[in-house]
């Protein structure tokens, strides 16, 4: 009886024993069946000899043998290195845990991506070769800071509130310039109700993403209600603005599943959907619960997270 192995373990184990490197492979590994711990058990359990005999059925997916696979890709151009240094490898393990946790969510989010995207132009495309989607908008800083000065002075000269509130106004709004020209790290921001703080905030991101040339802006947040409240005011401010400038992704945002009849008849709701896949838009709007699960979770949800 001829034997084969899934596509992901013989990778896995040659990152692993080869390169050394604990991260490639739990990020290979789990890039369709979930990120897995990196325990010692776990980690030897990958050998493709121990998964030919201890699989409970019969799998004819790929070669088992991970040195012909590698020959091949190696044939094809792939080159295989061992990194200089890495957050978590065999050699230097678990010295920073939280820092390596976080790096290798990171490269398995990469991975997962970059195979759902990959995978999704195959199918939609045509003799020509694959189609990818396109991108979401670029940040664009310098029109984005422009609109929400301009948004701004129409709300200054529109304003009756009374002298000490706008001074205080006015006060938090230069204070969130100021702080956008420091460096990147943990800023807080502290105002009470009606001080202008939905709009200083975004002031203060673009001018440090402008500073220091990033290029997405992710707003979290505990309550649907409020980012339902602070996505009407920021799109608002960039009217005008492609599509999807602004990102509302959490339970309400109409990213559930949907028939292919309501896909066929609105190609902007079906745009949001793969856009909230990889966050891909200068501004994205989530909730707390959201973004951790995002960021913890170990689990692939069908897009890459």
């Amino acid at each position: 009886m001829d034997s084969g192995l899934d596509h992901w373990s013989q990778g896995a184990w040659i990152a692993l024993t080869e390169t050394h490197t604990v991260a490639a492979a739990l990020a290979i590994q789990g890039h369709h069946v979930g990120l897995q711990g990196a325990s010692v058990e776990f980690l030897r359990g990958i050998d493709p000899k121990m998964l030919i005999q201890n699989h409970p059925f019969r799998l004819e997916l790929s070669d088992p043998d991970p040195l012909h696979l590698k020959h091949l890709a190696e044939m094809d151009g792939l080159a295989f290195e061992t990194p200089e240094r890495t957050a978590l490898s065999l050699k230097d393990g678990m010295r920073y845990p939280v820092a390596a946790m976080l790096d290798v969510r990171l490269l398995f989010s990469c991975l997962s991506d970059a195979d759902f995207v990959d995978t999704e132009a195959h199918f939609e495309g045509n003799a020509n070769g694959k189609r990818y989607r396109p991108n979401g908008s670029d940040l664009d800083t310098d029109a984005a800071l422009t609109a929400l000065d301009s948004y701004m002075l129409n709300i200054r000269n529109k304003n009756q509130t009374e002298g000490r509130v706008r001074l205080a106004r006015e006060m938090l709004w230069q204070d969130a310039i100021k702080a956008s020209q420091s460096e990147t790290g943990t800023f807080t921001f502290t105002a009470p109700t009606g001080s202008g703080k939905t709009l200083a905030m975004l002031k203060f991101a673009l001018e440090h993403a402008a500073r220091h040339k990033l290029c997405r802006i992710i707003v979290v947040m505990p309550f649907l209600s409020i980012i339902d409240q602070t996505a009407r005011v920021y799109r608002s401010v960039f009217t005008g603005f492609p599509d999807n400038f602004v990102l509302e992704h959490h339970s309400l945002a109409g990213l559930g599943e949907e028939a292919a009849r309501g896909d066929a008849e609105n190609v902007t709701d079906r745009q949001r959907r793969l856009l909230s896949q990889n966050w891909d838009a200068p501004i994205v709007l989530t909730t707390n619960v959201q973004f951790l699960e995002s960021l913890f979770s170990n689990r692939l949800s069908g897009h890459a997270d």
